[in-house]
C-alpha cells in the first residue's frame, strides 16, 4: 500500500507544481500588459486632503482620486509575495514627481525606503508586534508610527500620536481596496507622498497577499 501512495504521490507533486508555474506565469502576463498600460500619477497628493482616495490592491496598486491616478506601487516578480518561497517582493512606488524602491529585509521584519535614482535611504520602518503595527525612522531620527485601530481600520501617526493618514478596508473578504483619508492639518509634510505609498505596502503585504497572488 505505501509504494502505490509514494507512485501517486511524484505524479500528484508533478502536477501540482507545473500548474503553480502556470498560474505565474499567466499572473505575469496580465501584470506585463498592465504595467505597459500603467499611466502615470498625475495629481499632487499634498493637494488631496479632503478628498476621497481609495487604494486599489493588487500586485500593481493604485491611488484612485476618482479616475484619476494619485500614485502607484508595482511589486517585482509580478505578485506580492515570491511564488516559492512566499517571501514579500521589493516594489516600485511613483507620485507625482518621484520615485522610492521598498525593500523587506531582515527576516520581512524591516522595510527600507529609497529614491529610485540615487538609492538614498529615506527610512526604515520596523514591525514591532500585531499584523500591521510599527514604527517609520526617517534618515533625520524623526519617528512615526503606523498602527492597527479597529478591524477595518489603519493610521499612520505622528510620534505624539497625531494622525495623518487613515487606511480604512473597504473589501472586508479579499482586502482588495482601502479608503484613504489624508488629515488636513499634515497635508503638507514633504514625505508624505511615499509614506502614503509605504502604507499600501504595508498592507498589501499583510492583509491583502493572502488573498492575491
Amino acid at each position: 500500500m505505501n509504494s502505490q501512495a509514494s507512485s501517486w504521490q511524484v505524479p500528484l507533486l508533478v502536477v501540482v507544481t507545473v500548474a503553480a508555474l502556470i498560474i505565474v506565469a499567466y499572473q505575469g502576463l496580465m501584470n506585463r500588459d498592465r504595467r505597459q498600460n500603467l499611466k502615470e500619477p498625475k495629481l499632487d497628493i499634498s493637494r488631496l486632503s479632503g478628498i476621497k482616495l481609495q487604494w486599489q490592491m493588487g500586485a500593481i496598486c493604485e491611488l484612485l482620486a476618482g479616475n484619476d491616478l494619485a500614485a502607484s506601487l508595482v511589486f517585482d516578480g509580478s505578485s506580492i509575495r515570491s511564488a516559492f518561497v512566499h517571501r514579500p517582493n521589493p516594489a516600485t512606488g511613483k507620485s507625482l514627481d518621484c520615485c522610492w524602491i521598498f525593500t523587506p529585509a531582515s527576516f520581512d521584519n524591516f522595510i527600507s525606503v529609497e529614491t529610485c535614482n540615487e538609492k538614498v535611504k529615506v527610512a526604515d520602518f520596523e514591525f514591532t508586534g500585531g499584523r500591521v503595527d510599527g514604527t517609520l525612522t526617517l534618515a533625520d531620527k524623526r519617528r512615526f508610527t503606523f498602527v492597527n485601530t479597529a478591524f477595518r481600520g489603519n493610521e499612520l501617526r505622528m510620534e505624539s500620536g497625531q494622525t495623518l493618514v487613515t487606511f480604512t478596508l473597504d473589501d472586508i473578504l479579499l482586502g482588495k481596496s482601502f479608503a484613504v483619508e489624508i488629515n488636513p492639518d499634515f497635508a503638507s509634510v514633504p514625505e508624505l507622498p511615499w509614506m502614503i505609498i509605504l502604507g499600501c505596502y504595508i498592507l498589501a503585504i499583510k492583509v491583502t497577499a493572502p488573498f492575491i497572488p
